[in-house]
């Protein structure tokens, strides 16, 4: 299709929510589970005819109070992804995608009540499946909606901070999950650039036999 062929670079920004869970081997929990803030970058090419390949760079954010503790969460993924662009309707497309990340996820609960300070930081890998859908508003500009979930193991440390004392205890093959609804817009500039070889360049400017 003339909208989504080999060669074109996609490039957009997409903004969102999502919804986030952080658990060690225990089910302890370590995050707050509730509505954070997205900020993502998005960058590919077409390899092939509807089939385009990628990176993202995404930041997750959240502060939120209650009435017995304050919780804050931020978040960087980085990853590649693959994309298959299927045509339902005219101008419209959907895609499945499927990536793998790295992250690094970073959380503070503080206590309102005895000023006890809970830290947690880890990284680790992911795998990130997807589906999108793209409204075409011209050949070179879309709007997107696209659901992603991500799903990484990390490992890193956990520390309570009071007034008596500091301890920390590691924290090993925590799952991380984040469901994320991402609303953005996109650019798809065409690349490639098909120059005549130089016999058909040769065989232009032979005088017909006939």
């Amino acid at each position: 299709d003339s909208l989504v062929h080999k060669g074109i670079w996609v490039s957009g920004l997409e903004g969102g929510l999502s919804t986030t869970k952080l658990n060690n081997n225990q089910s302890t929990s370590f995050a707050d589970k509730g509505f954070s803030y997205i900020f993502n970058f998005n960058t590919g090419i077409f390899i092939k005819n509807n089939l385009a390949s990628g990176v993202n760079l995404k930041f997750t954010n959240s502060s939120k109070t209650y009435s017995t503790f304050y919780n804050k969460q931020e978040m960087v993924y980085f990853g590649p992804w693959l994309r298959y662009y299927f045509k339902f309707q005219h101008n419209w497309y959907v895609y499945p995608e499927i990536g793998l990340s790295y992250v690094g996820f970073y959380s503070e609960t503080l206590s309102t009540i005895d000023n006890e300070l809970f830290l947690t930081h880890g990284n680790g890998p992911g795998v990130n499946p997807g589906i999108g859908i793209v409204y075409f508003v011209s050949k070179n500009a879309a709007f997107t909606v696209r659901w992603n979930y991500q799903l990484n193991l990390l490992n890193g440390t956990g520390e309570t901070i009071n007034k008596q004392s500091k301890v920390s205890v590691p924290i090993e093959n925590a799952i991380y999950g984040n469901s994320s609804l991402l609303f953005g817009f996109q650019l798809y500039i065409c690349l490639l650039y098909t120059s005549p070889s130089p016999r058909d360049a040769h065989e232009s400017r032979m005088p017909s036999s006939a």
